[in-house]
């Protein structure tokens, strides 16, 4: 059974900011609603403190320190009146650019429809990092006549190798067009620079996919027959079942996609979108459940395209042009530490947004990419790193390279076959997933949404 985490419970929309309030604290990401245009709203780290409203703030604090006759005052009103210092905004939202050292210990990954880029971040500011990035997609961009329309998303498939999901793009495509849904996987040790993606054909193939509405215009005897699978980009990958699934029910298995699944017309109305599992949050065993979901109610506004140790990778629309832009969302590290040692309830762990580069659409590049440390024991964000030339100053135990895909195929394939006779006898009876929506959050405790304002 799937439990689903919404990582905000209500959405609280304002279109007065009052970014000058805003100073010290970390910033709860809303995206527009059919009634407001913009995404506003803040969270207060030091929440006692910043219940007040700015007026009352202010005038709380002008009346102590006039009272006392403080000459600093008129300093203190300044820095409140001041605007929050944002490095940059996107459709008005202010985002501070990501402390790179935080990166030391990963490489980034940026894909396009032609092959993915992997660099290393160690010891590079946001510049160097981006132009290094921009380079590689420049050398490998591809004419538009040629250009493969395409989205892909990516997910964890063992600790060195990455499973990439492939569909039609449909949101810059129209019929007839290629609808072939596939994957393919492969081991990231040892690649770096631009890596291409194979042809068409040594991709496998688990279906065809379609939008909601050409969904649901099929028969059930066409979606038998097409392999159909209903928007795919909402699907992700479960590495400990080897399974493409939705919280609603819908599973495709590796081991056989056109006999293990179940995709049905549940699949297509979604209140959540772009699913995912934290494979590393699983690993440590202090979730829960194991089987619980990640996922974002703001379609393709802001995609978040990776979930890793409760830190997130997202891609953010600017509604201006149509760019997107990445976003790091880390989680306080004490806080965290604390819901790691069973000290701290997941949904109080405070979280920042900062900005990390723009998206090169007119190079190929796509709204999906994802950071991984260079052995999995290592954090994906850890602030406390400062770089060298040489190397981190920080104390980093030596972890023995782990084996590869391709070097544990024949493991792999003796668990399969031992797995064989139980995906024989379930090929289409699945466990219906439990999805929290709004209407249950009160009257389902299995239903725990993130939300920071309690």
């Amino acid at each position: 059974m799937f439990r689903v985490w919404r990582f905000d419970k209500s959405f609280e929309f304002a279109r007065n900011r009052r970014l000058g309030c805003q100073r010290g604290s970390t910033f709860r990401h809303i995206v527009s609603s059919a009634h407001f245009s913009s995404r506003v709203a803040f969270e207060s780290v030091g929440r006692s403190f910043f219940t007040l409203s700015c007026e009352a703030l202010r005038w709380r604090l002008f009346s102590t320190m006039a009272s006392s006759g403080s000459a600093w005052i008129f300093l203190v009103l300044a820095i409140l009146a001041t605007p929050f210092a944002a490095d940059i905004s996107i459709d008005n939202f202010p985002y501070h650019f990501c402390a790179m050292n935080g990166f030391a210990n990963n490489y980034f990954h940026t894909t396009t429809c032609q092959g993915f880029v992997r660099v290393k971040m160690y010891g590079k500011d946001r510049k160097t990092l981006d132009e290094e990035i921009v380079k590689l997609l420049e050398d490998h961009k591809v004419e538009a006549s040629t250009k493969e329309l395409c989205e892909i998303r990516s997910f964890y498939f063992n600790k060195t190798a990455w499973i990439f999901f492939k569909m039609p793009d449909f949101t810059r495509v129209s019929d007839p067009i290629d609808r072939n849904v596939s994957f393919w996987i492969t081991d990231l040790p040892g690649k770096v620079g631009f890596i291409p993606f194979p042809p068409k054909g040594k991709w496998t193939i688990i279906g065809k996919g379609y939008e909601a509405s050409q969904f649901k215009r099929l028969s059930k005897e066409d979606i038998e027959k097409e392999h159909a699978i209903c928007d795919p980009w909402n699907w992700y990958f479960r590495h400990q079942d080897m399974d493409f699934r939705l919280s609603t029910g819908g599973r495709i298995s590796l081991k056989n996609p056109f006999k293990n699944r179940n995709s049905t017309n549940k699949e297509c109305d979604r209140y959540y979108q772009y699913e995912q599992n934290d494979p590393i949050a699983e690993q440590l065993k202090i979730l829960e459940r194991p089987d619980l979901v990640l996922n974002t109610v703001w379609g393709r506004e802001f995609i978040r395209t990776q979930v890793y140790s409760l830190h997130s990778l997202n891609a953010d629309r600017n509604e201006a042009d149509g760019s997107y832009h990445f976003i790091f969302e880390y989680k306080n590290l004490k806080q965290l530490e604390e819901f790691l040692n069973r000290k701290r309830k997941i949904n109080n762990i405070k979280y920042t947004l900062c900005y990390l580069r723009p998206i090169r659409h007119d190079l190929g590049e796509l709204p999906h990419g994802f950071m991984l440390p260079e052995v999995e024991e290592r954090k994906l964000w850890d602030p406390s790193i400062r770089t060298t030339t040489m190397g981190s100053t920080t104390e980093v135990t030596a972890t023995p390279t782990p084996k590869t895909t391709s070097s544990m195929e024949d493991e792999q394939e003796d668990e399969e076959d031992d797995d064989e006779d139980e995906f024989e006898n379930d090929d289409d009876e699945f466990e219906d997933p439990m999805e929290c929506g709004v209407e249950m959050e009160d009257d389902d405790e299995d239903c725990e949404a993130w939300d920071d304002d309690e």
